[in-house]
């Protein structure tokens, strides 16, 4: 069976769960915290008639962001719910450059901010029967721009064509939802894409916190 018969039958399933469901709509924002994992860069330095190959480790720090957009929740059983979102993301990373010239050398800080629409997918399990659930599933982003500056300075788009469009990740995370339809909502989502093509490393890492209303 191949892979389009295979999502073909997915979509013929959810439309059938969807119609039968009372579908229900909301829309969440809030706060990303996020970062890419250890970058590594591999360097060649030219030493007379002979080349060595170093490789440079790049520890990234969390930077804040926003998360906006909507979802439609389809409720399968009593227990379970399948929502379906799509999501502006802001994340990046924060970390410091050495810059070298004649007069000596100075650490500036280096701010990295990416720019993603999401379509997370997870499945929502109420273990209690009531507001409280949990939720696992699957991401994929997709990059509208990335954008960095070095020491405040104007900004420019880091490592350019080099930049991966389309990042693949895992969600998990818990929320409430109350009997006004108001919910809280928190997330991890654990990037498995490595966002440039230049380094080895570089995967998203985001904790979101939502606040949202499903109608």
């Amino acid at each position: 069976m191949n892979m389009k018969r295979i999502l073909l039958m997915m979509v013929v399933a959810m439309m059938a769960v969807a119609a039968k469901a009372q579908v229900q709509f909301g829309v969440r924002g809030g706060l990303n915290v996020s970062k890419e994992s250890g970058q590594i860069i591999t360097a060649i330095i030219e030493n007379g008639a002979a080349t060595e190959e170093i490789n440079f480790s790049n520890d990234m720090k969390w930077r804040a962001g926003v998360n906006v957009g909507g979802f439609v929740n389809i409720p399968e059983s009593d227990m379970f719910d399948l929502e379906v979102g799509l999501s502006y993301s802001m994340q990046g990373y924060d970390d410091k450059i050495i810059e070298i010239d004649g007069r000596g050398e100075k650490t500036l800080d280096h701010n990295v901010t990416s720019h993603y629409l999401t379509i997370p997918v997870a499945e929502k399990f109420y273990p209690t029967g009531n507001g409280f659930y949990l939720e696992l599933g699957p991401q994929l982003g997709i990059l509208l721009s990335k954008k960095a500056t070095v020491g405040g300075g104007d900004s420019y788009t880091p490592f350019k064509d080099d930049n991966r469009t389309l990042d693949f990740g895992i969600l998990g995370g818990a929320g409430y939802v109350f009997p006004s339809g108001m919910f809280l909502n928190a997330r991890y989502i654990h990037g498995l894409t490595e966002t440039c093509k230049v380094y080895s490393g570089g995967k998203n890492r985001n904790v979101q916190v939502s606040l949202g209303y499903m109608f």
